[in-house]
Parts: structure tokens; C-alpha cells; sequence
């Protein structure tokens, strides 16, 4: 059975925004994400929060990275 590893929206808006990703942070996220002892998962209210950024851009932008 796989550990689960939670992400929140403030991890999932570093990861995918423009800026320069922090080298540590690029490996963990791969490492977990190539990984067959952990699996990476959103809360539902993640979910929620997405569906309720008014500006339908960044709601699409923010939904297409989940």
C-alpha cells in the first residue's frame, strides 16, 4: 500500500507558477511523483477553493494543473 502525500494549493501554485523552481523542491516533487511507495493527492477542498476563483483564466489554469 502506498503513503499518500498531501499537497495544498499554496504547494500546487509554487510548483506551476513562472518563477525559477527551488532545486530541493524539484527533486522531492519528482522523487515523490516517480515514486512506487508514495502517492501525491489533493484535498477536495483544494478542489473547492479552485472552483470559486472568480477570474475564469486562472480558475482553468489552476484546475489544468491538478
Amino acid at each position: 500500500m502506498k503513503k499518500k502525500v498531501l499537497l495544498d494549493t499554496n504547494m500546487l501554485i509554487y510548483l506551476h507558477d513562472d518563477n525559477i523552481l527551488d532545486e530541493k523542491v524539484a527533486k522531492i516533487t519528482k522523487y515523490l511523483y516517480d515514486s512506487d511507495e508514495y502517492e501525491i493527492v489533493i484535498h477536495p477542498l483544494t478542489l473547492r477553493e479552485i472552483q470559486n476563483i472568480k477570474d475564469p483564466k486562472k480558475r482553468e489554469w489552476m484546475k489544468s494543473k491538478l
